[in-house]
């Protein structure tokens, strides 16, 4: 009986190092998502900066 318990309490602490991996892949991929996010927001600020430096160069000339 000891040793199905001992058995079980392995178990347990697996499923606990898997949960707390899970926890870590969904911050992850939060972070990813998030990132992402941002670099979409740079992307659009870059065009937007383009266009003004072109606007810019023209009414210079």
């Amino acid at each position: 009986m000891k040793a199905v318990q001992e058995q079980q309490t392995i178990i347990d602490k697996q499923q606990t190092i898997i949960d707390n991996q899970q926890t870590i892949n969904d911050n992850q991929q939060s972070t990813i998502d998030n990132q992402q996010k941002e670099i979409e927001s740079l992307k659009s600020e870059l065009q937007e900066l383009r266009k003004l430096i072109i606007e810019k160069q023209k009414t210079n000339k």
